[in-house]
């Protein structure tokens, strides 16, 4: 949630969105993210990209990573 000055104004030309994204002033960009123990925080997916199979949260950012680890990947 961020609410300050360099926050946007809205979506251009989506009232909805933007009604969505802005509650009480701050906006709710949807990111996800972990706080380490250093005070590290490292991003993780946005919510709606995450992906739900068999009761498990699936992170698309997760994901994709797999093809380029693997040593036959891209």
């Amino acid at each position: 949630m961020f609410c300050r000055n360099t926050v946007m104004n809205g979506y251009s030309n989506d009232i909805k969105a933007t009604q969505d994204a802005f509650i009480d002033g701050w906006f709710r960009s949807g990111d996800l993210g972990v706080r380490h123990s250093d005070g590290y925080i490292e991003f993780k997916d946005r919510s709606k990209d995450i992906i739900i199979s068999g009761g498990e949260n699936i992170s698309t950012i997760e994901e994709e990573s797999v093809p380029f680890g693997h040593p036959a990947g891209f």
